[in-house]
């Protein structure tokens, strides 16, 4: 989906946007105001002078925080809580095995973190993270603990935005006597570039890789890279609309899981600024992944393929708030279709997200 801020800005906006950034500064929001700026430095570039102020604005801002905390907590419903398949059986070369019915369920994730930035020129910033996660469900096997450490280079231009980061993940699971371990660490490096082009087009590209490191189950120990690119413009009554397109390749131990893959999607997001629902942003966006996976599937004469169509509904609102943080609600309808019985399955995911920075 779209970024909330991603709206064409007439000089109108630029001049709101900058008497409500030095407002922040007055009353001591920092953050508040460090945005307002980051936001005028991509969106108003006509003038370099302008762009440089926004710069070192930008810069004592961040400067003056160097240091922040951050909590959020997701409530996260589903209709298919084990990603159960839609089949009754799995068929193989050695006999047919019954397959669990579909569960609902609901989770509940909580994460807390630590950022230090320092921005050691205009346009220039550095950050290292620290954030460690929890996700609780009903069923033990689902428990999830996570830590991860990041360490992110930022740099902006007029007009344009850039980051690389580098990662390390620690995945670590309740341990069940019934099952091998599915723990696991990642490490990894993702870049990005955004591009204003002409008329509030925008042009986004991002690549990661990633390794991974299971502690049991060494077959799946391998590489996944991906890249995609996405293309954005605005169109009328505060509507933005983008297309993006993607490859994906992934290289583990067992060739059985090792895949190839395409991606495509369409998005659209709307702003409301008047009337009932004024201050409601909305999303709704679509995309297909497919995917062919190296060889033969263990007990199947074939190798597995996957075709994956997700609907997303995104919707947020300015004005409602629950003290100073503003929830945010996204659902996601997945259809994955796979040659495959035990991965043919279909749920709607919904997390309703609260996020806060100290």
């Amino acid at each position: 989906m779209l970024p909330p801020d991603a709206f064409a800005m007439s000089p109108e906006e630029a001049l709101y946007h900058l008497g409500q950034a030095y407002a922040a500064e007055m009353r001591g929001d920092n953050r508040a105001a460090y945005l307002r700026f980051r936001h005028l430095h991509f969106y108003d570039t006509e003038d370099a002078q302008r762009s440089e102020t926004y710069e070192k604005m930008m810069q004592r801002l961040k400067n003056l925080e160097p240091l922040s905390l951050s909590a959020g907590g997701s409530v996260l419903p589903t209709s298919n809580v084990y990603r159960s398949s839609r089949q009754d059986s799995f068929e193989t070369e050695i006999g047919d095995f019954p397959l669990d019915e579909s569960k609902g369920g609901l989770g509940l994730a909580l994460s807390l973190g630590t950022q230090l930035t320092h921005a050691y020129v205009p346009g220039r910033e550095f950050e290292f993270g620290l954030i460690g996660g929890y996700s609780y469900y009903d069923d033990p096997a689902l428990r999830t603990t996570t830590l991860t450490g990041s360490a992110t280079h930022r740099w902006f231009e007029a007009g344009r935005r850039y980051s690389l980061t580098a990662s390390v993940t620690d995945y670590s699971y309740e341990d069940i006597a019934t099952r091998t371990s599915p723990d696991a660490s990642q490490s990894g490096l993702a870049g990005s570039a955004s591009f204003r082009l002409d008329d509030d087009r925008i042009m986004t590209i991002s690549s990661s890789y990633l390794e991974t490191e299971y502690t049991e189950r060494d077959y799946l120990n391998g590489w996944v890279f991906g890249t995609n690119i996405g293309y954005s413009w605005p169109m009328q009554n505060s509507v933005r609309f983008e297309v993006s397109a993607g490859l994906s390749l992934s290289d583990v131990q067992n060739d059985a899981y090792s895949y190839q893959g395409v991606t495509a999607g369409v998005a659209g997001t709307k702003r409301v600024s008047s009337g009932l629902l004024d201050g409601l942003t909305y999303g709704l966006g679509i995309s297909g992944e497919w995917l062919d996976y190296k060889s033969d599937f263990d007990a199947l004469p074939y190798a597995r393929q996957d075709t994956v169509t997700d609907i997303t509904l995104d919707l947020s609102h300015s004005r409602l708030t629950v003290g100073d943080m503003q929830p945010r609600l996204s659902c996601t309808a997945r259809y994955h279709i796979s040659n495959v019985a035990l991965y043919d399955y279909q749920s709607v995911d919904c997390a309703l997200k609260l996020d806060y920075r100290f």
